[in-house]
């Protein structure tokens, strides 16, 4: 399968869709993504296009097995190698819907005052067993 890919100027974009193999086995992944991460500069188009072209399945998967391998969490190398928007999004997409929701509602509260409307949004539009998940 060939990919095309579309270089904005400002992040680097994949039109590939998710890859969803039977056997899935993370090891390439996890590769790539150490070398994309580590010694100075981040290569954002590794990131991007293994974070996004990914199932959440096997994000996860990559997860542990990044872990495991490294001995590093996939999450915090992620926020010190990216900034801003961008971390915010492959944040989002490495974590499992629970942490996500659980990290939005954490940060609704904290400090003075309260973003009500992400505490809205979270709280209003999940349902009774998604919101037993973030306890």
């Amino acid at each position: 399968m060939t990919q095309h890919a579309q270089n904005t100027g400002y992040l680097y974009l994949s039109q590939a869709l998710p890859t969803l193999p039977t056997n899935y086995n993370p090891d390439s992944d996890v590769a790539a993504l150490h070398g994309a991460m580590k010694g100075l500069g981040t290569d954002d188009k590794t990131l991007s296009n293994i974070i996004a072209t990914r199932s959440k399945s096997q994000i996860l998967t990559i997860r542990q097995a990044f872990q495991l391998k490294h001995g590093k969490n996939l999450e915090n190398w992620i926020k010190g190698e990216t900034s801003g928007h961008y971390e915010d999004l492959l944040i989002a997409l490495v974590q499992e819907p629970s942490e996500y929701d659980a990290m939005l509602a954490r940060d609704a509260v904290k400090g003075l005052g309260t973003n009500d409307d992400q505490l809205v949004e979270v709280i209003c539009t999940r349902s009774n067993s998604q919101l037993m998940a973030l306890s």
